[in-house]
């Protein structure tokens, strides 16, 4: 069945970008604001009185985009639309019309490389990935690659129930089927009779070791943004190929947000500098994630101020039925008012809040509380080496029930 395609009146409608390509079309003179082009674009049936641009633009069009531009959304359509407008040249004859096609379709290949790249580091479909290229794609490259790292290995089923997986046996829940039942799924001719096993519950599937079903808490991180942490600044800038501070912390939180948001968990960020800012990260919300990543505060750093907030927003997310949250904090400095950390770092204790402490290319003294009350303290340079990626999964799982974080503050009382 031919998918469905997005209309021209629609996309102008709905990209602006569309919009102002069709005007400049207009201006140079191609008609209907280059409707035709945009039919070519999205695959739909030449017309008679289609222009030499559009049959340009199919002749030329790389067969790999085709899917990718006859996605529902338009956004990649719109992309190659304006890219289309900014290389036509009205005066040219067919071989020009070619030549503009061509070079339009290169700067497209950009932009797709780099679209690529946030899909893979923030986790988001075509829409998002599309429109945030120009703001994101370093801090999406290294988040990418530490949610990689993060995630559990193959032999691990992405399950609510947190334990081991002990072997297989014959069922039917779609979540914890073996690789090769899901790959007969979909794969013509095996489908009918695999959906069959599927539906008779006669599909192998994974044994689960255990029975009990553990909640899983919010996720509060705490996101520096002083001075220090402006990846023009540091003991290694962000030359050479190697991020800064910055992006390294950004990229942190982005990946700790989506294991989270994996598991349907919400997540508020902490942005401090000298002072603070929250932002509320809900599963689903692309924009939200965007807007944390551009979050800057400058000045000093006011570490116990922002746990303070951070124990705020544990305390909100608690009274909205979310509760077991923990705070991951993510610093490059050290603040000297150790009273004020203690203070926020009591009250933590007294509700059974754990304290995640990544040090991003500083050591934090022995002296210090985000130290030495942290659950677990690890230090994040250039490299992310195996403990690291494991403290922070651990961290970002974050697996834990009420029950247990009420023990946990009648221990430490």
């Amino acid at each position: 069945m031919k998918p469905v395609q997005m209309k021209f009146e629609v996309a102008r409608e709905r990209h602006q970008m569309v919009e102002v390509a069709a005007e400049a079309f207009t201006q140079k003179g191609e008609p209907e604001g280059g409707r035709s082009i945009w039919n070519a674009i999205i695959g739909a049936d030449p017309q008679p009185g289609d222009t030499v641009m559009s049959e340009a633009v199919r002749v030329t069009m790389p067969t790999q985009y085709i899917p990718l531009l006859r996605a529902r959304s338009g956004v990649a359509a719109a992309y190659a639309f304006e890219a289309c407008a900014a290389f036509y040249d009205s005066s040219g004859d067919g071989f020009d019309c070619r030549a503009a096609a061509t070079k339009a379709w290169e700067a497209f290949e950009e932009r797709r490389k780099m679209a690529d790249k946030v899909r893979e580091g923030f986790g988001w479909d075509l829409s998002p990935s599309w429109e945030s290229v120009r703001h994101v794609e370093e801090i999406a490259e290294g988040a990418g690659k530490l949610h990689k790292a993060m995630s559990r290995d193959v032999s691990r089923v992405p399950t609510d129930d947190p334990h081991e997986v002990k072997d297989v046996k014959v069922g039917g829940n779609l979540e914890r089927l073996v690789g090769s039942e899901i790959a007969q799924l979909f794969t013509p001719g095996l489908s009918d009779a695999a959906t069959i096993k599927l539906l008779e519950k006669r599909s192998i599937e994974y044994r689960m070791a255990g029975h009990s079903t553990a909640s899983r808490g919010p996720l509060v991180i705490c996101r520096d943004t002083s001075g220090s942490m402006h990846d023009v600044h540091g003991d290694r800038p962000a030359t050479n190929g190697h991020p800064g501070r910055n992006t390294i912390a950004t990229g942190c939180m982005v990946a700790l947000t989506r294991v989270a948001h994996a598991g349907e968990r919400m997540v508020r960020v902490v942005h401090f500098g000298t002072a603070t800012t929250v932002s509320e990260l809900k599963p689903g919300d692309c924009k939200a994630v965007l807007d944390a990543t551009r979050e800057w505060l400058g000045g000093g750093t006011k570490i116990g101020k922002a746990l303070q907030v951070a124990v705020q927003q544990v305390g909100e997310l608690e009274k909205l039925g979310y509760f077991g949250a923990d705070i991951v904090l993510l610093t490059d400095g050290e603040d000297p008012q150790h009273a004020e950390m203690d203070a926020a770092l009591n009250e933590c204790a007294q509700r059974g809040i754990r304290l995640w402490t990544v040090a991003i290319e500083c050591s934090i003294p022995d002296t210090s509380p985000i130290r030495w009350r942290a659950e677990k303290l690890i230090r994040v340079g250039a490299t992310l080496e195996a403990d690291v990626l494991a403290v922070l999964r651990e961290a970002a799982e974050n697996t834990v029930s009420p029950e247990e974080q009420a023990a946990r503050a009648k221990a430490a009382n």
